[in-house]
């Protein structure tokens, strides 16, 4: 066996165990997450805060799509506030299907639900055609899968999102 082939096997391995950002459990979402955020879907995100498709079975023009989050509290991470702080800016997170793909790792979601979302980076400004005196929303890419918010998800969320911590 050639030092390539052994090398491919070992990271292939690696992968698996280590399950991509398809990973199930909720304590490594949380861990690799740059934000974690308790969330409601409010809808398809197409570039307008005027106009959102909040029909879970509307036929996508494209398989892959982003969506609308309205944060309740951030677990993990920071985020920005209303101009009156009494709650956050929505944000952009994606990419979503309409029916899981575990193949490539993009999950599904039910607009209106409520969901812990695991998501990496700090965000990007995304202007979707308003006014520029108006607060941008910003989007972020999905670091794991969302889970459906429980009390005990949530639990294990804060539980294993410590920063500064070794578990």
């Amino acid at each position: 066996m050639n030092a390539a082939l052994l090398s491919l096997t070992v990271w292939t391995a690696l992968a698996v165990a280590d399950g991509g950002p398809c990973v199930d459990d909720v304590p490594s979402r949380a861990a690799r997450a740059d934000l974690v955020i308790d969330g409601r879907v409010r809808g398809r995100y197409t570039g307008s805060a005027r106009h959102r498709d909040t029909s879970s079975h509307h036929e996508a023009s494209q398989s892959y799509f982003n969506v609308t989050l309205r944060p309740r509290r951030v677990i993990k991470g920071w985020l920005q506030r209303t101009h009156d702080g009494a709650g956050y800016l929505p944000v952009v997170v994606g990419p979503f299907a309409l029916n899981e793909d575990r193949v490539n790792c993009v999950p599904a979601v039910t607009v209106g639900a409520r969901y812990l979302v695991f998501l990496a980076g700090n965000g990007t400004a995304v202007s979707g055609g308003r006014p520029t005196a108006q607060q941008t929303m910003l989007f972020f890419q999905l670091s794991g899968f969302p889970a459906v918010y429980s009390s005990e998800t949530a639990s294990l969320a804060r539980q294993y999102s410590c920063t500064g911590c070794s578990k």
